[in-house]
């Protein structure tokens, strides 16, 4: 038998509808199994989880596809680098005109991790922001994770 190249969980569902009579209570959750990409999710509430478990009748949901259709069976690669910061953090005074604090902070973390960000990478940029990550001994270098999908040729796929 050939190798799944899906899964289905089903999963207590975090959050709730707006309409307090048919609250949501359970998602379903497809996943390519190579990528690790959800691909489509089906929320359901709980009349619907039980017609569907007694045999009552079809329980039927809308969900949505994700939009990632394009990176379904590439491999999903992952590393980390020490990425020295520059120790002047951005300060409030030196936004731009109507920019918030956290667009000057983004701006500051992607010129931060932008030597790295090559042949497909991309940065998580919290990880800058979490000293967890920071390096043992030092102040300014954090442990960055980057990821990236490659195609089967190991070739980037633009996300």
């Amino acid at each position: 038998m050939d190798k799944p190249n899906a899964r289905l969980t089903v999963r207590m569902a975090k959050w709730y509808s707006t309409d307090s009579r048919n609250p949501i209570v359970m998602k379903l959750e497809i996943e390519d199994a190579k990528s690790g990409l959800r691909i489509l999710e089906i929320p359901l509430t709980a009349e619907q989880v039980c017609d569907a478990i007694i045999g009552n009748s079809e329980a039927t949901s809308e969900g949505w596809f994700t939009e990632c259709s394009h990176l379904i069976g590439s491999t999903h690669e992952h590393k980390s680098e020490e990425v020295t910061t520059d120790p002047r953090e951005p300060s409030h005074s030196r936004k731009k005109d109507g920019e918030t604090p956290t667009a000057v902070w983004t701006r500051w973390a992607e010129k931060q991790v932008s030597e790295f960000e090559v042949d497909g990478w991309g940065a998580r940029l919290r990880d800058l922001q979490n000293f967890h990550n920071r390096v043992r001994g030092t102040a300014l270098t954090y442990n960055v994770h980057f990821s990236r999908f490659v195609d089967s040729k190991g070739r980037p796929l633009r996300v």
